[in-house]
């Protein structure tokens, strides 16, 4: 016997499984503004040149922006951590987060991941891949660059007892090396957060590059 109300429940899970996410594609692909853009974070200054929206002059912002990351990720997105001491539970925790995130992404050549590491024992070869690049440096020089540039203040620097307390954050940097999201991984739902926050800014990208077309 026909059951109408279950055919009818049915239906609608298909058209949200798989109707929604195309129209939402669309939308974006076509300048509609569906979602909710990320702040980009430290301190910015009002240039002297400006764009023109419908018509009216406004004047450009400039960004703070990092220096210091490996020439592949140039002109992508890419998730920055830093590992700064021997902590080998703190270290083993930052490295499987970062590997989910690298398996999540991996057929999206848009996105790379970068490891700042103070010794290369705190990440083996074996967890290396093509769009995750470790980068290894002096412990201060990490530091410094983490604190300066990654905007990840509560790293303490003991220079002179030549000591380091680390920040066991990521940072999300957009195409442009502007910080758009620095999260704390605890749990599920800071990674589903950060996952979503990594395609917002790849859109954003996307779509730039089209305007410049």
């Amino acid at each position: 016997m026909f059951d109408k109300p279950n055919f009818v429940k049915k239906i609608l899970v298909l058209f949200i499984v798989f109707v929604v996410p195309s129209v939402g594609y669309f939308l974006l692909k076509t300048g509609e503004n569906i979602y909710k853009p990320l702040r980009v974070l430290g301190p910015k200054e009002v240039a002297s040149t400006f764009h023109k929206v419908k018509g009216k002059e406004i004047p450009d912002t400039i960004y703070h922006q990092v220096k210091m990351y490996p020439q592949e990720v140039k002109n992508h997105v890419f998730l920055a951590n830093f590992l700064l001491d021997s902590n080998l539970a703190a270290n083993k925790e930052s490295n499987e987060q970062m590997a989910r995130l690298v398996h999540y992404f991996s057929k999206n050549p848009e996105v790379r991941f970068v490891t700042f590491s103070a010794n290369p024992n705190y990440l083996t070869d074996s967890l290396k891949t093509d769009n995750w690049l470790v980068e290894n440096n002096d412990q201060l020089i990490l530091a410094n660059a983490a604190k300066q540039q990654y905007l990840l203040n509560e790293i303490q620097i003991d220079s002179v007892a030549n000591t380091v307390v680390p920040s066991r954050r990521f940072v999300l940097v957009d195409n442009q090396q502007r910080i758009r999201g620095i999260y704390l991984i605890k749990n599920r739902f800071n990674v589903d957060s950060l996952i979503e926050d990594v395609k917002v800014a790849t859109v954003e990208m996307l779509r730039s590059q089209n305007k410049m077309k």
